[in-house]
């Protein structure tokens, strides 16, 4: 895995941890406030009274709470991730460097923003300067690289 494809992992997991966040905050609310929103189902089914998906039994109850725990477990795996990343760029020993790939891969400018923060012109910062910046980071960081699973867990809700 090169450098890039690496560091361009950033984007994807923040983005996953984002909608994944999401999923559990509803899941959640399914949880404490059953498969329904709506108040005259909840009322129905505390009286008694049987109104289509208004009632958890005890299997439903468990698997959502099964997959709101492996959620959370891959929300934190890619919490570690990105907290790694940004520790090691900045153990970059070059300045420059750092500003290329924090302000790349991190906070994802544009080629001209980083380059008026240099003080470079943006051809050398997207070529040469991002090309450098890139080698060191493999050289010093290649062996701790690792493609980040965006799949790994089954969503057991959808089968």
């Amino acid at each position: 895995m090169t450098a890039d494809a690496y560091l361009s992992q950033y984007r994807t997991v923040q983005a996953e941890i984002i909608q994944r966040n999401t999923l559990i905050k509803r899941m959640k609310q399914e949880i404490f406030g059953g498969p329904t929103q709506k108040v005259t189902a909840a009322i129905d089914a505390m009286m008694g009274r049987q109104t289509a998906g208004a009632h958890w039994d005890a299997n439903d109850l468990e698997r959502f709470k099964e997959e709101v725990a492996k959620q959370e477990k891959v929300v934190e795996e890619f919490r570690r991730f990105l907290l790694t990343v940004t520790q090691q760029i900045c153990k970059i020993e070059r300045e420059d460097f750092r500003i290329v790939l924090m302000g790349r891969y991190i906070h994802m400018q544009e080629w001209d923003e980083i380059a008026d923060l240099l003080r470079y012109s943006s051809s050398h910062v997207r070529g040469p300067l991002k090309d450098a910046a890139l080698q060191a980071f493999e050289r010093q960081f290649s062996s701790e690289f690792r493609k980040v699973n965006t799949n790994n867990t089954k969503n057991t809700l959808l089968t």
